[in-house]
């Protein structure tokens, strides 16, 4: 029997961004007690919480959220568990050890070994899991079936992990990906995997952004459906 788990950050005022990007605002406009409805009103960047990283993100003619193959938005996924406890970079070696059985996937989702317990106040954190630039660039030459790749830290990269010139290199770990047409998942909530003692869990990953017109990217509700119920 399938079962549908919900792999989506909640999106509030006090939450975790990536450093430099700005907390939602939530203002609630009307209320029950005096308007007789609720409404609120959002600002909310392209990138909050759980989301999606389009091309036009990093390529300047890259293709916009609204414009994206919705067939890519349901793919058949695996969730393959990542040890970053001791090192929060995420190289070749932790991708090429099961790069066969990964191409029989469309969605790739690395789940490391981040949470937000303790993190959901502040905006100041940089030592996250990512991927490094050579790994992002094996997986955009060696699955070219991959459609979808998705983390459940902040962002795919980071700017401790890299060289001198560290702004071009974070952006060139999403370019390779984007270049090769995939999606980029990030801030995915993978709480209800982590307590698996599973490596590999095999499922469908569907997730929605937000449509927004000439959008670089979109928040997104994202969910993995398991292929059985033992998780």
């Amino acid at each position: 029997m399938e079962k549908i788990i919900d792999i989506t950050r909640t999106i509030s005022s006090n939450m975790s961004m990536y450093p430099g990007v700005e907390k939602p605002v939530i203002t609630k406009d009307h209320s029950f007690e005096m308007d007789g409805y609720n409404t609120r009103s959002l600002k909310l960047t392209t990138h909050t919480g759980t989301h999606c990283d389009a091309p036009a993100h990093m390529l300047s003619s890259g293709n916009t959220v609204d414009n994206l193959d919705m067939q890519d938005f349901i793919t058949n996924g695996i969730i393959i568990k990542i040890d970053t406890k001791n090192e929060a970079g995420i190289g070749v070696n932790k991708i090429s050890d099961a790069v066969n059985i990964l191409k029989k996937y469309q969605s790739l989702i690395l789940m490391t070994d981040w949470n937000y317990e303790g993190k959901e106040a502040f905006n100041e954190y940089t030592n996250f899991p990512h991927l490094t630039l050579e790994a992002s660039d094996y997986i955009a030459k060696n699955l070219p079936d991959l459609h979808v790749i998705g983390i459940n830290s902040p962002s795919i990269a980071i700017n401790s992990n890299l060289s001198s010139n560290v702004e071009n290199d974070v952006f060139e770990t999403h370019r390779r990906l984007l270049l090769k047409n995939k999606l980029i998942l990030e801030d995915l909530d993978l709480k209800y995997f982590q307590k698996s003692n599973d490596n590999a869990i095999e499922g469908t990953l569907f997730f929605a952004p937000l449509k927004i017109l000439e959008g670089d990217g979109g928040p997104c509700r994202a969910i993995f459906i398991l292929k059985d119920n033992k998780i």
